[in-house]
């Protein structure tokens, strides 16, 4: 069974503009050296951006133009999937709320159907995790998912960070 981590990213401010870091150790993180990172986008001007951008630099990356509801990877070959942007911006794009939640739901059973048993999904979300939960919470994605806020230090506020996790329903 694979894991979600669902990130929600409060920003703060302090007067060094830095972004801080949960003060305990996740059990996600490890020290291990990822040969290679694959890297998707639906627009084809971004994806040839990245590649000339990280050609001399980062050769371990591999891009590709692809709709992240229809993903052209094998079963079950990915440990870590990281989401950045995507599943809020399906959920804020244009069309029906039924067409966005077909969409969520289309995205979601590609990313099951590629990650490895044990893997982790990372999602990156800024908005609340019970806007998020309902929509990760099925039964046929095959994960548990866990809530972990982190809060960012810009202009002078303090930072934190809280965890909770909820089985799948």
């Amino acid at each position: 069974m694979a894991t979600v981590v669902l990130l929600r990213i409060c920003l703060r401010t302090d007067s060094k503009s830095k972004c801080v870091m949960p003060a305990h150790p996740h059990p996600y993180t490890n020290t291990h050296t990822h040969h290679s990172v694959t890297n998707i986008d639906i627009s084809s001007v971004v994806i040839d951006q990245m590649t000339e951008k990280y050609k001399t630099w980062m050769s371990s990356l591999r891009w590709y133009t692809m709709n992240a509801c229809k993903l052209q990877f094998d079963d079950r070959i990915f440990d870590v999937c990281l989401d950045k942007a995507t599943f809020d911006s399906i959920l804020c794009s244009s069309g029906s709320s039924e067409d966005r939640r077909f969409r969520i739901h289309s995205m979601l059973l590609e990313i099951s159907r590629c990650m490895k048993k044990n893997s982790v999904y990372i999602i990156i979300s800024h908005a609340p995790p019970e806007r998020r939960l309902r929509l990760l919470e099925r039964r046929e994605y095959d994960w548990t998912v866990e809530v972990l806020d982190i809060s960012c230090e810009v202009n002078g506020s303090s930072s934190s960070s809280s965890s909770g996790s909820s089985s799948g329903s």
